[in-house]
């Protein structure tokens, strides 16, 4: 929580960014001890998005505390753990799959969309491409648009799912 409620012009919220998805990185690689830390940040996570849904509404989750805040890098971690056979074994343990479908179901979530659509890793068959194919169906014409143009730069970047 104190992660994500820091402003994005803290002196060092890049630094604690990078240094985050590198210990992500880390932890993946790691054995047993090292997994359970990487689940409970899934689940601060996971906490995070469920109280994007409206449940338990927070500063970070308004639209403009997203844009002000470092819990729009939240994405970032999960774009790291969708990279990794892992880390994707670990999204699924731990409901982010799960949540970030639901969010594809709620209005004015668009900027959460957009963010879910930038960061996931789609060069394999899984739950990151039923979101993309969720969100390319059933979110706002805006949502629809900017998940299309991703689509047009996965497609220049010879993302392997665009080959078969």
């Amino acid at each position: 929580k104190l992660y994500a409620n820091l402003d994005l012009d803290f002196a060092k919220s890049k630094q604690l960014t990078v240094v985050g998805c590198q210990f992500t990185e880390f932890l993946l690689e790691s054995e047993e001890d090292g997994q359970g830390y990487l689940e409970d940040l899934v689940k601060d996570i996971v906490q995070w998005l469920n109280a994007s849904s409206g449940m338990k509404p927070e500063r970070s989750l308004q639209n403009n505390g997203l844009l002000t805040t470092l819990s729009q890098h939240y994405f970032l971690f999960i774009g790291t753990l969708s990279c990794h056979p892992h880390g994707v074994k670990m999204l699924e343990k731990c409901s982010v799959f799960q949540c970030l479908l639901n969010l594809c179901s709620l209005k004015n979530q668009d900027h959460l969309l957009k963010l879910t659509v930038s960061s996931l890793d789609y060069s394999r068959d899984g739950l990151a491409r039923v979101i993309l194919s969720k969100i390319l169906t059933a979110a706002t014409d805006a949502c629809r648009l900017y998940a299309t143009k991703h689509l047009r730069v996965l497609l220049r970047a010879n993302v392997e799912f665009f080959n078969n």
